[in-house]
């Protein structure tokens, strides 16, 4: 009897715990700094549409960086990956707003034109400074992030080619692959950081909190997985 899609999610799951407990505790820590970030934010009152948007943006962000972890440790590769791409275009967008305050009004209106990622990808990486707190270059870090999951349009073979196993065959549902599982977490977990930094920025009540503290020694963490793990996961 061939096996269910719960049952072969289950499986896949079982591998990653049993692999990746300390990469699934991380998810976590990321998701529940983000998620306590907006829970100080609560019954704060936007005082610019800078702030509304960034708001709204970084909410969406969350949300699709929540299920792009959920689908990593299920072994939805290309799905997460997707998922990824949303939300890391969702801060993009965010960051744009913070560059350029003087167009929020009109990102507003329902009918707006927002410019392509590749024109708010230019503006926000000439604006970051050259380290964040972790000693990495941001704008590398941007750029490496953007030319993985951004620069191409969908469907290309890299956005789909996960359901192929380590033998090159097909396969239908979800299955364990390590390196997969690396570079999916790695672009999560940045984003997650990249979130964190564009909430700071825009809301000055998050600056200087045990929250940001936090946030900074989860960055750092980050950032040294990346380079102990992650950099040696391959296509």
């Amino acid at each position: 009897m061939n096996p269910t899609w719960k049952e072969l999610e289950e499986h896949a799951y079982r591998q990653a715990v049993q692999t990746h407990g300390k990469e699934i505790d991380t998810a976590e820590a990321l998701e529940a700094h983000l998620l306590c970030g907006f829970e100080m934010l609560q019954g704060t009152k936007t005082s610019s549409d800078v702030q509304e948007l960034v708001y709204l943006l970084s909410l969406m962000a969350t949300n699709s960086l929540h299920l792009a972890f959920d689908l990593t440790f299920k072994g939805y590769y290309a799905q997460s990956l997707s998922l990824t791409r949303n939300a890391f275009e969702f801060w993009l967008a965010g960051a744009y707003v913070v560059c350029q305050p003087n167009k929020a009004l009109c990102l507003k209106e329902p009918d707006s034109g927002w410019p392509r990622p590749v024109e708010m990808r230019r503006i926000v990486s000439a604006s970051l400074p050259g380290e964040d707190v972790t000693g990495e270059g941001i704008r590398h870090a941007l750029d490496k992030m953007y030319d993985y999951l951004c620069k191409f349009p969908h469907p290309t073979f890299l956005s789909v080619g996960s359901v192929y196993d380590v033998g090159a065959s097909l396969r239908l549902g979800p299955f364990y692959w390590r390196n997969r599982l690396l570079i999916c977490l790695d672009n999560g977990y940045r984003t997650a950081v990249l979130l964190r930094s564009l909430l700071e920025t825009c809301f000055p009540t998050l600056q200087d909190t045990e929250w940001s503290r936090r946030g900074d020694s989860l960055a750092k963490g980050v950032n040294l997985w990346a380079r102990t793990v992650a950099n040696g996961a391959s296509e």
